[in-house]
Order: C-alpha cells, then sequence, then structure tokens
C-alpha cells in the first residue's frame, strides 16, 4: 500500500504491514505516516526503502512500531482467553418459550401450599409405577427416608431437577454436571430407559394434576417433555 493513497482514509482493515517506497519525507509528511501508525494500530511492519527518513522521524516511528506490536500481543492474548472460555448454551431443541414455561410452571409448583400436594402426587405415583425398589427410591422425593441404602436427598431426582431448572439458559455449565454426577449414581443401581420413560409420565401427569389443565396447558406440557428429553440424553450417553 503505497503513501499516497492511504493519508486520507483514516482506518485501514485488517492491514498489518506499510510499504513505503521511493518517497522524499518531509517533516509534514512523517507526521501524516505517525498518525497512519496511531489510527491503524494492527500495523506492525513498516518496509521502507529509497526514502529519506530523518533521525528524528525514524525513531517517533519505530516508538509507533513497537507501540502497535504490544497492542498486536494483548489482542492475541485475549483471543486465546476468550477462546478457553465456555459459552452457555439452552438444551438441544429447547426455545426460549420452552425454557420460560418450565420456569414459570416449576416456580408457581414448588410455592406451597402446592409443592406439598405434588409431592404426595408424586410420590404416590412413583411407588405404584415403579415397582424395583432400587429405582423407586433414587426417583422418589422421600428416598432419604428410606433407611436402607438409600440414596442421599442431593442425589434425587427431584431435587436435581430443583437445581437446573434456574440455570436452563446455562445447560452446558452446572445443569450437565449435576446431571452427569447423578447418571453415574443411576448406573450402579440400575437405573435403566424404561425407568426414565415411567418417571416421565409420572412427573407430567403430577404437574398436570397439580397445576390444572389451563396452567399445564399442552404447549407447557411440551416444553417438560423437551427438558425431560435433554435430561434422559444426558444421563444415559
Amino acid at each position: 500500500v503505497s503513501t499516497q493513497s492511504t493519508w486520507g482514509l483514516g482506518k485501514l482493515n485488517n492491514l498489518t504491514t506499510l510499504s513505503v517506497a521511493d518517497n522524499d519525507f518531509f517533516e509534514v509528511a512523517g507526521q501524516n505516516l505517525l498518525t497512519l501508525l496511531r489510527k491503524n494500530s494492527y500495523i506492525t511492519t513498516l518496509r521502507v526503502w529509497g526514502n529519506d527518513f530523518t533521525p528524528y522521524l525514524l525513531n517517533r516511528i519505530t516508538r509507533q512500531l513497537e507501540v502497535n506490536r504490544t497492542l498486536a500481543e494483548q489482542r492475541d492474548r485475549q483471543a486465546r482467553l476468550n477462546s478457553n472460555v465456555v459459552q452457555p448454551l439452552k438444551p438441544l431443541g429447547m426455545s426460549e418459550a420452552d425454557i420460560n414455561d418450565v420456569q414459570s410452571s416449576w416456580k408457581e409448583v414448588s410455592n406451597e401450599p402446592l409443592w406439598s400436594t405434588f409431592l404426595n402426587t408424586y410420590e404416590n405415583s412413583i411407588q405404584a409405577s415403579i415397582s424395583d425398589h432400587d429405582a423407586y427410591k433414587l426417583f422418589s422425593p422421600k428416598a432419604d427416608k428410606t433407611p436402607e441404602n438409600a440414596a442421599p436427598i442431593a442425589q434425587v431426582f427431584l431435587t436435581v431437577l430443583a437445581n437446573i431448572i434456574p440455570s436452563l439458559r446455562q445447560w452446558n455449565l452446572t445443569p450437565i454436571k449435576l446431571l452427569q454426577d447423578l447418571a453415574s449414581i443411576y448406573k450402579e443401581a440400575g437405573i435403566v430407559s424404561m425407568h426414565f420413560a415411567l418417571a416421565e409420565g409420572v412427573l407430567l401427569q403430577s404437574l398436570q394434576k397439580v397445576l390444572g389443565d389451563e396452567r399445564f396447558a399442552p404447549e407447557v406440557e411440551l416444553s417438560w417433555q423437551r427438558l425431560y428429553s435433554a435430561i434422559v440424553e444426558v444421563m444415559l450417553s
């Protein structure tokens, strides 16, 4: 790029090298060149031949190029840091509307007096649906009350569900880690896809019974189904 074509351009995107050839540089032209280098900090290399630079001008240009190289190193460092930052993602298959549906309905059902009714409904349905004791105790909200080999309450499905629902927009951060920890416990207990299918039906039916048809409308149920599918995908993977 010749200096004559760049004096009036100001910002030159993606330009890193400037070549100056066969020009006589006076002080005003040197100031124009310095201004160009300051406005375009991506320029880190200046190729010069056949020019008459004064030592003073050459020293100022050299210092400005050193500043530009320092800025370039800082940009490179920040780019490397940014590449290591995991961007939060939503569950696969869930839209923003799905997340809003799940979070708002869960917020409603997780407060009294609905919460106690929901727990009892869910517990009774789980007990009727899953006869295997190990599977029952891991899906049951009252599993921590069972003295024999019962899972701690922090490992119970509803508790994990309550922890991941507020973080659905950061699915690949906290929720997946919680589900992976729970999945290892479920695997040791022999939990298989059939158990998850039964538990899904119980969860949806319990929500519908407590919230009612109007508040647990078909589109809300579909949002919960999408969330449950994302949960099962993580836990069975």
